[in-house]
């Protein structure tokens, strides 16, 4: 009887023991990992962040444009008048030493002693002119020239020559692309001719009409001149690079440049006015 006694009390602790070393390991599993061992998230493991702006969050800042972006209208440039008489000058200089006449009608400004000028006759073929990486939008196929010493040179020579500066030249671009020039001379308005009254002044229908002076019709004509040649009437030179020239009909009349000049139906300043138009 002591026996099973003392039996039972081994077996109940061994059950004890048994429970205990249960409750041992499962309160183990349960307890959490080391933190070495599983390190918190880190900034750089966290998922990234949605940085994306919606068009109704862009900031001020971001919506303003680059300064250096935005372009600027230069401050306009008033040129002070050449002096006519100098212009007078320039023109019968050049004319005496070269074999085409020039007559300058539009002043550009002066730049130290350059005077840029465009001759006679305005056209109306406009084009581009670049100089020094800068654009000019000229109105007239005519480019700037510059008179410099008693010489005329483009404005690219001039530049080359070291005449004139890349300030000079975009100067020069500002007054070109914005029209600030000043027009030194103004041409004739061509009075308009139906062609059946030009054909009962000068008998046929001409090549080319240039208006009306004194009653007579200034046509050009081809001829059987063979040749260009140069015509020096009143003191003005005319150059005709082909075969033809300039005639005044009047009612089946018909005068030659000199005729008429000879004869007072054109004066000097008439002279010069035909030869911005021929």
């Amino acid at each position: 009887m002591k026996r099973t006694s003392n039996q039972y009390m081994r077996c109940t602790k061994l059950l004890l023991l048994l429970l205990a070393g249960i409750l041992l390991l499962s309160a183990c599993q349960t307890v959490p990992n080391d933190p070495i061992d599983t390190p918190e998230q880190t900034e750089e493991s966290k998922a990234p962040e949605d940085l994306t702006t919606s068009p109704e969050e862009t900031t001020d800042t971001e919506q303003e444009t680059d300064p250096e972006e935005i372009t600027t209208q230069p401050e306009k440039i008033e040129l002070e008048p050449l002096d006519l008489a100098l212009l007078e000058q320039i023109e019968a200089q050049y004319n005496a030493e070269n074999l085409h006449p020039v007559y300058f009608i539009d002043y550009f400004g002066t730049y130290n002693g350059c005077i840029a000028l465009r001759k006679a006759p305005k056209m109306d073929t406009p084009f581009e002119q670049v100089v020094a990486g800068i654009t000019l939008y000229n109105s007239n196929h005519r480019g700037v020239q510059i008179w410099k010493d008693g010489k005329l040179y483009s404005l690219e020579d001039a530049y080359n020559k070291q005449l004139l500066t890349k300030d000079d030249i975009q100067t020069i671009a500002d007054i070109t692309n914005n029209q600030w020039y000043l027009t030194l001379k103004e041409p004739k308005m061509v009075e308009p001719l139906e062609k059946e009254q030009l054909k009962q002044l000068a008998g046929t229908v001409p090549e080319f009409y240039y208006g009306i002076y004194n009653g007579y019709a200034l046509c050009r004509n081809i001829g059987i001149l063979q040749g260009s040649r140069i015509t020096e009437v009143g003191g003005v030179s005319f150059f005709f690079p082909r075969v033809e020239y300039l005639v005044f009909y009047k009612n089946g009349e018909k005068l030659y440049l000199q005729e008429a000049y000879d004869q007072g139906i054109i004066s000097t300043e008439d002279l010069k006015e035909i030869l911005f138009i021929h």
